[in-house]
């Protein structure tokens, strides 16, 4: 996650999205960055528990779903799960990830 460091972001990963449930519970970020393809857990299970969450507990916190999944059907879905934005980056853009975050 140092790659969002020369943005300003203080950003967290973690291995899981049971720990990334407990993360957002407790730090309450701005956003939310996440996997779909996720193992035990997928990405739609992960945003569904954010979303059971209360409001002052991260409930609403800004989800962005970041996959390789691009089909109009896998944008709907994670739309319909309750992410509020769909990225399916080209793999050359993951390596100049400072510019994905700049304003």
């Amino acid at each position: 996650m140092t790659e969002l460091s020369p943005c300003g972001a203080d950003a967290r990963s973690v291995d899981n999205a049971r720990e990334g449930l407990r993360l957002v519970e407790e730090l309450r970020p701005d956003v939310l960055i996440s996997d779909i393809g996720m193992p035990r857990m997928d990405g739609y299970a992960s945003i569904a528990a954010v979303r059971q969450l209360p409001a002052a507990s991260g409930g609403r916190t800004p989800a962005i779903a970041l996959t390789v999944f691009g089909s109009s059907q896998d944008r709907t879905r994670a739309f319909l799960a309750g992410f509020d934005a769909h990225s399916c980056p080209s793999p050359s853009s993951l390596t100049n990830s400072p510019r994905c975050c700049s304003a």
